[in-house]
């Protein structure tokens, strides 16, 4: 997240990370997205 400006690829991969991480805190540690 340091450096999302790099190419779409890295940035794709970020936002699939906070994705992870939003349905994580959403749904709680029961499930892994």
């Amino acid at each position: 997240m340091i450096q999302d400006s790099v190419n779409p690829q890295t940035l794709e991969y970020n936002i699939i990370i906070k994705r992870r991480v939003y349905h994580h805190q959403t749904l709680g540690n029961n499930t892994m997205i």
